[in-house]
């Protein structure tokens, strides 16, 4: 995750943005699956998976966000909770926990994709930079 976290706190932004996500995609995403939770292992999350939907949403990149998000939509459990994680390439749920914190970032993934409340703008680099520009420099 401290690959795209400079991105979706706005740290990075623009350029410096677009080369921090390049730069480590390789190493963290399987293309098709989601976002592994450490390059070394083969252990994908919804939460980081949903987390780096967000970063890229922060950068302006609503559709490589929607493919992103697409890759998890069916990591879920019968009652309609989306699984922590899995093994890539076995598909073995891992860990079988069901975790709020999990389902959270889904929900705020989805929110900020499909503009559902007032909160969906609250990591874009647009809506910051405009709140800032409007309340602290004038």
């Amino acid at each position: 995750m401290d690959w795209f976290y400079p991105v979706l706190s706005s740290a990075l932004t623009g350029e410096k943005a677009e080369a921090r996500i390049e730069k480590y995609w390789q190493k963290y995403v399987i293309e098709g699956q989601g976002v592994r939770c450490v390059s070394d292992q083969p252990w994908v999350t919804m939460a980081e998976t949903s987390e780096l939907v967000l970063a890229l949403f922060a950068m302006g990149r609503s559709k490589k966000a929607g493919i992103v998000f697409s890759w998890i939509q069916d990591r879920i459990y019968e009652d309609k909770t989306f699984w922590c994680g899995y093994t890539y390439p076995d598909m073995v749920i891992w860990p079988e926990e069901k975790l709020s914190w999990t389902n959270a970032v889904v929900l705020m993934a989805a929110d900020a994709l499909y503009d559902l409340t007032p909160a969906s703008r609250l990591f874009s680099h647009d809506a910051w930079d405009g709140f800032l520009y409007k309340n602290l420099v004038k």
